[in-house]
């Protein structure tokens, strides 16, 4: 096999911790979301799961990236483009009044509704159909926006994008080159350091949805990019991943009192496993109403990062 690099930091310190089969991707896909998928694995037997030992990042290779027919599909599902997200509201604080903001990624723009007395502009390469505000989302990716030549942001941000893409290292570069240096870069994605870094079965954890897992350790190597890290914040668990996160909690408790009937790894399609998570599912009713007291609730599934681009000195901006 030939060398492996970070598709973050370009580090060759990596190691294999997981080898998943494209069948068994396809099946998740099929009974969990009645999506197929078989058509993105044809010449695909597997893919191996690497951890970088310099940044943390998990990432798949090889990286087999959905189309925009992929995400039409997801699209169907009314829980896939909120119109609300906890991360919409708090990043919206961190972005003055007046600044000129660009959006990747920003499925029908509804960040724009969080930005009132901003400048907003949506990029979204896989052209929503009703977008919240048409004069101001461009159906384009970040490279055929940068042919416009347009001028630089006072703020970029990037919600949910990162874990889709194939080098997002090479992504955050160019989305950098639209920001003014002393500009901030806000981004968000899932978080591996929550209950999702335990998760067994998730079709949508893998390709060709995500490529990508993203620890803390991943943002605090960005700084690489010329970037100051600001701020590293957790969202609180959101309610409408309430169900989802006490159903995981139940299983993982099964798990420590039941290792024998468990494989690991990210994909399990065991009977034991199975058997195992049909209980969970039982339990969860019982534990739900305690995660849905605020009390009592733990990191949700998203984390945000809060950069600012540096000033290099002797710039023109500088």
């Amino acid at each position: 096999m030939s060398e492996q690099n970070c598709p973050l930091c370009n580090s060759t310190h990596v190691e294999r911790i997981d080898r998943v089969f494209t069948d068994d991707i396809v099946a998740l896909y099929d009974q969990v979301l009645t999506v197929d998928v078989k058509e993105y694995f044809s010449d695909t037997e597997f893919l191996e799961y690497y951890r970088c030992k310099e940044c943390g990042l998990f990432s798949f290779i090889p990286s087999i990236v959905g189309d925009s027919l992929f995400y039409q599909r997801l699209n169907m599902f009314n829980w896939y483009y909120l119109p609300e997200k906890y991360e919409f509201k708090y990043c919206s604080q961190h972005i003055p009044l007046g600044a000129r903001v660009l959006d990747i990624g920003c499925g029908a723009g509804a960040f724009k509704g969080s930005l009132p007395g901003r400048d907003y502009v949506g990029l979204e390469p896989h052209g929503e159909s009703d977008p919240v505000s048409k004069e101001s989302v461009l159906h384009m990716d970040i490279d055929q926006f940068l042919a416009t030549q347009p001028e630089l942001f006072d703020a970029v941000c990037v919600f949910q994008v990162l874990e889709h893409l194939k080098s997002p290292g090479d992504f955050i570069q160019r989305a950098l080159s639209c920001l003014k240096p002393g500009g901030g870069f806000v981004v968000s994605t899932p978080s591996q350091d929550s209950f999702i870094g335990n998760v067994t079965n998730s079709p949508l954890a893998m390709p060709p949805h995500h490529m990508s897992h993203w620890p803390d350790s991943a943002f605090r190597q960005m700084t690489r990019f010329n970037l100051e890290l600001e701020e590293l914040h957790h969202e609180p668990l959101q309610d409408i991943h309430v169900p989802w996160f006490s159903s995981k909690f139940c299983e993982e408790q099964l798990k420590e009192q039941h290792p024998e009937g468990c494989k690991g790894g990210l994909i399990d399609m065991s009977p034991g496993f199975k058997a195992l998570a049909e209980e969970a599912e039982k339990m969860a009713k019982q534990v739900t109403p305690i995660f849905s007291n605020p009390a009592w609730r733990p990191v949700g599934h998203t984390v945000i990062a809060v950069f600012t681009k540096k000033i290099v000195a002797g710039s023109v901006e500088a």
